[in-house]
């Protein structure tokens, strides 16, 4: 029997993938899996060994060398390969879109990459206009490429979602929950209330032409010190600094949506207070 092939690039997107694999209604088997990480941190560690033990091959990769080194890498591992599906999420890719190019398949399907794929402020609804992306392109081509963010978009035939009540960038929709439940809240609270604060990248969030520090202590007056109870800072896996040092900052090798479904154990009620991220979105389906 073929196997199926899941490629991943961040630790939501493993639990994703993890949920794909457990649900009843698949059939491809113990699959291949291919965790790249930005970084061999402690929290890419946890989550690779989460799906590790339900595939028949995974591979933790931390670097590859740059263009067109990397092709090398790629072409030993799946050149003449045959699967049944790939599986991805980062559709815009060019090692997934190169393997693509490369290998033999089935079907391409695809996951959501967090809200990216429901959201059309975001990169994967803009085509990148101007010279240099446009000579990557075509250099990509020359080596092989014969894949793109719309060619993976049209090519795939089933996209799994967190969102099914959202319209999506991609069709032929297939729910798919992270199956937080599973963390135990079984014993008696003990508290009655929390406010979780998820942090962002605030240079984002300004785009440079905010103040920064107005934009923190009006979090600070409008939420965290009009709570009445238990406050927790979560702070952004691309921006660690601590912006609010008056209440506690948790850190853990958990994404966020574990993180404040284990206050679950311990709170009542939640109060969550962010920016509109993956993580809220994430949370309002469970």
């Amino acid at each position: 029997m073929k196997k199926d092939l899941f490629f991943c690039f961040t630790p939501l997107q493993v639990l994703i993938a993890k949920s794909i694999i457990l649900s009843d209604d698949y059939e491809g088997g113990q699959p291949e899996c291919y965790v790249f990480a930005l970084s061999d941190s402690k929290r890419y560690q946890h989550y690779y060994q989460l799906i590790e033990p339900l595939c028949s091959k995974a591979e933790f990769v931390t670097s590859l060398p740059s263009f067109p080194f990397y092709l090398t890498w790629l072409k030993e591992w799946f050149a003449d390969s045959d699967y049944r599906n790939i599986y991805m999420a980062s559709i815009d890719s060019v090692y997934v879109q190169f393997v693509l190019s490369w290998a033999g398949f089935e079907e391409v399907r695809t996951f959501d990459d967090g809200t990216a794929n429901i959201l059309e402020s975001s990169k994967y609804y803009r085509d990148e206009p101007g010279i240099g992306p446009k000579l990557k392109s075509l250099i990509w081509s020359a080596f092989g490429n014969r894949y793109s963010k719309k060619r993976i978009i049209n090519k795939s035939s089933v996209h799994f979602t967190l969102y099914p009540g959202f319209q999506n960038l991609i069709e032929n929709l297939k729910p798919v929950s992270l199956n937080l439940s599973g963390i135990d809240s079984g014993f008696e609270k003990k508290k009655d209330r929390i406010l979780v604060f998820v942090g962002t990248v605030l240079k984002d969030v300004i785009q440079g032409t905010g103040d920064q520090s107005l934009l923190i202590e009006r979090i600070r007056a409008y939420y965290l010190e009009q709570s009445k109870y238990d406050a927790v800072y979560l702070p952004h896996p691309r921006d660690e600094f601590d912006y609010f040092p008056e209440i506690p900052k948790r850190e853990s090798t958990l994404i966020a949506e574990e993180v404040i479904f284990e206050f679950l154990n311990e709170y009542e009620e939640i109060d969550l207070v962010g920016f509109g991220s993956s993580t809220q979105f994430n949370l309002m389906a469970q």
